[in-house]
């Protein structure tokens, strides 16, 4: 992991049933694949094998 920080994840679910996805500092409502792989690469600099 870059620069020794700590990096939490956190899933859950708002009151009105949509999913949430708070990875480091970038959050994403009903994600799909591809806000995932931006996540990953955002906050770790990690790639998709697809790409």
């Amino acid at each position: 992991m870059p620069d020794d920080r700590m990096l939490f994840l956190v899933v859950g679910e708002t009151e009105k049933k949509i999913q949430i996805i708070k990875f480091g500092n970038s959050e994403s409502l009903t994600p799909s694949t591809t806000d995932l792989d931006l996540l990953l690469l955002k906050e770790l600099g990690i790639q998709s094998e697809e790409e």
